[in-house]
């Protein structure tokens, strides 16, 4: 099925343009690839370095969606966050 898609949308393949493509050999044509690598491992083995950022902005969407004043909930939360970075 994908085949099909493939050859309604973009038509044949002109295979003197597709053999002729050459892969990344250059560092500076590597160099997008290496930090996008990096920073799926970072993130991959680290996420709270990503997740804490989005935590209150995420808590606040959701009060806001159940009905809670957003001000009364981030008060709250930094509260909260800040009883557990006490413990």
């Amino acid at each position: 099925m994908l085949r099909a898609i493939r050859k309604i949308l973009h038509g044949p393949v002109n295979e003197e343009t597709f053999f002729s493509i050459v892969d990344a050999t250059d560092w500076r044509q590597r160099a997008p690839f290496a930090l996008l690598l990096a920073t799926l491992l970072l993130f991959g083995f680290a996420p709270r370095l990503l997740t804490s950022k989005i935590q209150p902005s995420a808590k606040a969407i959701v009060n806001m969606a159940n009905g809670v004043d957003a001000r009364i909930a981030t008060a709250a939360s930094l509260n909260s966050a800040s009883d557990d970075d006490a413990k």
